[in-house]
């Protein structure tokens, strides 16, 4: 059963964890977000896990992106390309379990700021845009959270030795 987190559930959860001195936000439960708690959470100063979040509007996404703590989206496996240039303009650590990237989704964060845990991402592809995102990876020091990758074009091995070491 798809559960959507609203923003008066937001509030109460942002308060709920300031009051008890919380590390972050637990929010694993919903699959579903309105705009307006993305509102309320983006204004929040707790890291915000929406490990299960399924789905993220182009307005969610543009509110978390001044969000300047972490986020857990490891379920948003589709962003719009919208989407993806507000979340990568984001000024910390966003987490992911996409499994593949699309070659418009790595030239973005690619050229964006935000620090991506890309922990289920299984390959890159030679393409321009796939060596771009590796590099942007090394940069960022990203490569450590990349535990599936097992699947690297040659390009990219030969570009980026630190590769070879996953």
């Amino acid at each position: 059963m798809e559960k959507v987190l609203k923003a008066h559930i937001a509030k109460r959860k942002v308060k709920k964890a300031i009051k008890n001195d919380e590390w972050d936000i637990d929010l694993r439960e919903y699959s579903q977000m309105d705009d307006e708690a993305a509102i309320v959470l983006a204004e929040s100063e707790k890291v915000l896990d929406l490990r299960d979040l399924e789905v993220l509007t182009d307005k969610a996404a543009e509110c978390l992106a001044i969000h300047n703590k972490s986020i857990s989206l490891a379920k948003v496996y589709d962003l719009s390309n919208t989407a993806a240039k507000f979340l990568a303009d984001k000024r910390s650590f966003i987490h992911f379990e996409m499994p593949t990237i699309t070659e418009d989704f790595a030239k973005i964060f690619a050229n964006g700021t935000a620090k991506l845990k890309m922990t289920h991402l299984k390959s890159l592809n030679g393409s321009d845009e796939h060596l771009a995102f590796a590099k942007y990876l090394k940069d960022t020091r990203m490569i450590i959270h990349c535990f599936a990758l097992s699947d690297i074009n040659d390009r990219i091995l030969k570009e980026i030795p630190e590769f070879n070491k996953k």
